[in-house]
């Protein structure tokens, strides 16, 4: 499960990290697109001059050419008209990543929404699978208390009922390793469902063992369209291409509009009065030498860009991989549903027999234990198949891409 250390730790957490993460990038692309708007800026200044410029006029006087203290306030305001595409590289580049962002958001859910569905399905068999060992445990008990019957007549000795006893302390011993398992994968389910430790946990469900289509190369071309990975990755090669884009252009000219409005003394006949002012202008920016720092970032993008489609052709290479992989678990799985079948019906008919004819006194008690064990056996190597049937059903759905949901 991809988690990111600033998230911390917790299911739910990284899931709330990674929406974080798609928020942050959807600002991203806002503030991007800010750059289109007009930049505002309000100021003032105040000013006191020491010596005050002045004029001496014989018999008139003298007058000060401009105040002791300078006033001023006002707007300006700067309008980028013309960038040549850098501001549209800038947008480009923030959609890349946003779309990048929600991506992993679908990845990180699927990634829990399947591991959810196996433990829940763990939870499933470990619980049939602790009925099986009740089941074998009362039958068990049931024999030890014919062999005991038997022994206190004297028809069998007393090594038939501790060989019988052996039996049941050991199916109570694999029972206690089941119900921990249980518990185990129990406690895995509540934290990946939010379900408190006190709170119940009821299932319902069943595997469901209906035979799947195996076509390859339609799975594999789907897998390649749909996999949240898949879709990252080409992602990836156009974040890196817009980031490109968006080097290549940094040295192109900028063309502006500039109006500043606002208020200030110093103007004759009336130096400190306050007067309104405005100006307008056109202001036109062309970079000529930065050092080579342009070039340098785009040699930089283009080798991100060849990673980014290296990292595509590994992903999509490991895609086909996974597909081809649940495609033969799958098939060894459908293959084996119905030997198993076979087997508990087989071993269900040899303990029936051997039941019968230990009544009969025709064969011993060891034969009849290692009967009811080999039902067991293959009544739990069933649930076995039958669990991993269901696994790999939903590992080729994962691998393909499809939402459990």
């Amino acid at each position: 499960l991809p988690e990111d250390r600033r998230c911390g730790s917790g299911v739910h957490r990284v899931v709330d990290c990674a929406s974080d993460g798609r928020a942050a990038a959807a600002e991203r692309v806002a503030v991007s697109r800010s750059a289109y708007g007009a930049a505002v800026a309000a100021g003032g200044s105040a000013m006191r001059r020491a010596p005050v410029p002045s004029l001496s006029i014989p018999n008139r006087g003298t007058f000060s050419l401009t105040p002791r203290m300078t006033y001023a306030t006002g707007l300006q305001l700067h309008q980028t008209v013309l960038d040549f595409g850098r501001r549209s590289g800038a947008v480009t580049l923030a959609r890349a990543r946003g779309a990048g962002a929600t991506d992993n958001v679908a990845l990180v859910q699927s990634s829990l929404a399947f591991q959810a569905i196996d433990a829940f399905y763990a939870v499933l068999l470990l619980r049939q699978s602790l009925r099986v060992q009740d089941e074998e445990i009362d039958a068990l008990q049931q024999h030890l208390a014919v062999s005991r019957e038997r022994a206190s007549s004297g028809a069998v000795t007393d090594f038939d009922v501790l060989t019988t006893e052996v039996r049941v302390a050991t199916a109570r011993s694999q029972r206690i390793d089941v119900a921990n398992a249980l518990a185990q994968r129990e406690i895995e389910l509540r934290e990946l469902l939010g379900v408190p430790a006190e709170q119940p946990l009821p299932l319902r469900g069943a595997f469901t063992l209906t035979p799947a289509g195996l076509q390859g190369d339609s799975l594999t071309s789907l897998a390649l369209a749909q996999r949240p990975e898949m879709r990252l990755a080409r992602e990836g090669e156009g974040a890196a291409a817009a980031a490109r884009h968006v080097a290549a252009v940094g040295q192109r000219p900028s063309l502006g509009v500039d109006l500043q409005a606002g208020f200030r003394n110093g103007f004759e006949p009336n130096l400190d009065r306050l007067e309104g002012t405005w100006n307008a202008g056109v202001s036109l920016q062309i970079p000529v030498f930065d050092g080579g720092r342009t070039r340098d970032q785009v040699d930089e993008a283009e080798a991100n860009v060849t990673a980014a489609q290296q990292h595509t052709r590994d992903v999509a290479r490991q895609v086909e991989g996974d597909v081809q992989q649940a495609l033969a678990n799958l098939r060894a799985s459908q293959d084996k549903l119905a030997t198993s079948e076979l087997q508990v019906e087989q071993a269900d008919t040899a303990l029936s027999l051997a039941e019968t004819r230990y009544r009969a006194g025709v064969i011993t008690n060891l034969e009849v234990l290692d009967a009811q064990t080999a039902l067991a056996e293959a009544r739990l190597l069933r649930l076995r198949t039958q669990y991993a049937f269901v696994q790999s059903r939903y590992a080729l759905e994962r691998a393909v891409g499809a939402r459990p949901w």
